[in-house]
């Protein structure tokens, strides 16, 4: 590839293409601009498209189904249904665009499903013959053609796109179809790659999950699912009190502005950025920290050293922190069902004295520790490479069309 500062022509391109690109309008560049109405009027749709929420003849697609990432649930529609929606039938890589609500001028492609596929309300099926149309995908997706699509939509309680202003749109497009071919390979193998490493991501925690579940005893239990050889005894039931040392209700306050301490706020503790104040540091990295009020009360941390916010408290463990951390942290959803105040949420007061832990020895424990804070930095390993990948694609699209 190699720069280019000519307005005619993309700033980053592949080597051997020199041809300024051209501008066509997108009733130019899409064969099809079409929709669920266009098959019919609100009464005869009515009396010939049924639904089904079992399984029938094809599918219904709508944009729901792309947010649910095509795993249902879904809705179908009969033999008799599907014909009659002739107009907006749909094949695997056409391009859905959101028309209606919340969520319009999004686009998605449609995948490869095991029956015919048909269009639902609410999205216009855009199709083109005669370009490539993974690059007609992609050249939606280039940041100024989505301003340009997005200036289109009306201010209303139902914000709305019509299909027939988007098609009278001017879009810049390379004449040559191989430099159309060659943008789409790239941009579609960087999506294979988040796709790939997203589906990683998620087996690694449905196994962090899974684990976190077997490793540690249930209430009622003195000896888990799931453990390693080397241990045979029985766990304790202990209050949370009896294992830490110190608790702390953090004072540091954003406008306590210095360079003494880190500032230990929820910002920071949600992937932020660094901030220093005047402030002791109370936390340290082994210490379990806990948000104490707001409406995700109740929510774990661990490994952070500073200066703790004034919605915080942090527990020094007495034996692992790790194990602890992990233990509170496979519990999150069982705190904020019983361990909050209703109104104002915020974890009760006698928390520490009313929480019981199952404990192992501090060998097992530190065992278990080092399992689970294994998977959670292979997620954190994952996640990054994700956000990477996705820089990179970003600046493609920002770069490799006009």
């Amino acid at each position: 590839m190699n720069r280019r500062e000519v307005k005619s022509a993309p700033v980053l391109r592949f080597k051997g293409f020199t041809n300024d690109w051209e501008q066509q309008s997108l009733k130019k560049i899409f064969t099809t601009i079409t929709d669920y109405v266009a098959n019919g009027s609100f009464a005869s749709l009515r009396h010939n498209v049924k639904t089904y929420k079992n399984p029938n003849y094809a599918y219904l697609i709508r944009l729901m189904d792309a947010s649910n990432n095509w795993n249902g649930p879904w809705l179908f529609t009969d033999k008799k249904g599907y014909d009659f929606l002739s107009k907006s039938s749909l094949k695997p890589k056409d391009i859905l665009l959101s028309n209606v609500g919340a969520g319009v001028g999004k686009t998605f492609q449609v995948p490869k499903l095991d029956k015919p596929m048909t269009l639902a309300p609410n999205a216009v099926l855009l199709r083109s013959n005669k370009l490539n149309n993974q690059f007609c995908f992609y050249l939606l997706k280039y940041p100024q053609n989505k301003n340009k699509v997005l200036s289109l939509v009306g201010v209303s309680a139902q914000p709305k796109l019509n299909k027939t202003d988007f098609g009278r749109l001017i879009f810049n497009i390379p004449s040559d179809r191989s430099e159309q071919d060659k943008i789409s390979k790239i941009l579609s193998k960087l999506d294979k790659i988040v796709n790939l490493q997203q589906r990683k991501l998620k087996l690694l925690k449905v196994m962090k999950k899974a684990l976190s579940q077997y490793m540690f005893c249930q209430e009622t239990e003195f000896v888990p699912i799931l453990r390693f050889n080397s241990f045979s005894d029985k766990w304790k039931y202990e209050r949370l009190k009896k294992l830490i040392v110190k608790e702390i209700k953090g004072k540091a306050k954003a406008d306590m502005k210095g360079t003494k301490s880190t500032y230990i706020d929820t910002a920071l503790l949600n992937g932020g950025s660094i901030t220093k104040v005047d402030s002791p540091t109370d936390t340290f990295h082994n210490d379990i920290i806990i948000l104490w009020d707001g409406s995700q009360a109740g929510k774990i941390y661990h490994g952070f050293t500073g200066a703790l916010g004034s919605t915080l408290k942090s527990y020094k463990p007495k034996y692992s922190g790790g194990f602890l951390y992990q233990y509170l942290k496979s519990k999150e959803p069982i705190i904020f069902l019983r361990y909050r105040t209703p109104n104002i949420p915020h974890v009760i007061k006698d928390f520490t004295e009313i929480f019981k832990i199952n404990v192992p020895s501090v060998k097992e424990q530190e065992k278990i520790s080092k399992t689970l804070n294994y998977l959670d930095q292979r997620i954190l390993v994952e996640t990054k490479k994700i956000g990477s990948i996705k820089k990179i694609k970003k600046f493609l699209l920002q770069n490799m069309f006009i």
